[in-house]
């Protein structure tokens, strides 16, 4: 049951989502099926998995991305943003997205080597603080602070997208073990299904949210000429 209610929120997130000029009503349609999603998890899980299910939940959605307006702000020209960090999209996508991975399997790798032993909550909040530290830092490209202590743009971003990406994958794995330690028997591949779900929904719900915030700062580059005024918000 579940399952299909799930499934039928996030089609009708989705298909908000996919018609333009939706932006305030996906997000607040989003955050009221989440609402709803939180709500019948704790009324038909038990317990300890409801928990854990609300945790996925909250723990993704406040990842905000604003993915959107960030593409525009490194790959736009000199032309279309003077004085930005102009990358190439070759740079922006290929470049840091393999860099990306690489240093994600160096998370895994250090998590294996000298956290498996760790408690879990401690953790998940060690790994939930570096998160949003690192995450923070970013700002300084944004406010381009990074020039005034003399970092070049890709140096900045190459070191921070490598460190969101170690973070990233300490507060995965003991999610992931967790998930397979609540899995009641007899039903693992149902369970495991249902709380990847949720991380999954929380995820969805974290661009929404993003949209949403760029939208209401009229933040809305689109790669043309002069557009810096995007930018300055």
């Amino acid at each position: 049951m579940l399952a299909c209610i799930m499934l039928a929120c996030t089609t009708v997130i989705n298909g908000i989502g996919f018609q333009e000029g939706h932006v305030r009503t996906a997000a607040y349609t989003g955050c009221l099926l989440t609402v709803v999603l939180v709500v019948l998890f704790g009324v038909v899980l038990t317990p300890v998995i409801a928990k854990f299910t609300v945790f996925s939940i909250v723990q993704a959605s406040l990842a905000v991305s604003i993915e959107g307006g960030a593409f525009y702000f490194f790959t736009d020209t000199p032309e279309q943003f003077p004085g930005g960090p102009n990358f190439t999209p070759i740079y922006y996508t290929t470049v840091l997205g393999v860099v990306s991975n690489a240093f994600s399997i160096f998370g895994v790798l250090i998590y294996w080597q000298y956290m498996r032993e760790w408690t879990f909550r401690n953790l998940l909040i060690l790994a939930n603080a570096l998160h949003v530290t690192v995450a923070l830092l970013q700002t300084f490209v944004f406010l381009r602070w990074n020039l005034a202590i003399g970092i070049s743009d890709k140096v900045f971003v190459l070191g921070g997208t490598s460190m969101l990406e170690v973070t990233r994958q300490w507060m995965w794995m003991p999610t992931l073990i967790l998930t397979s330690k609540l899995c009641p028997q007899g039903m693992e591949s149902t369970m495991f299904a249902l709380l990847a779900g949720c991380a999954s929904a929380g995820h969805t719900m974290a661009k929404y949210i993003g949209a949403f915030v760029l939208h209401e700062l009229n933040v809305r580059p689109v790669g043309a000429v002069n557009e810096e005024h995007q930018f300055s918000k």
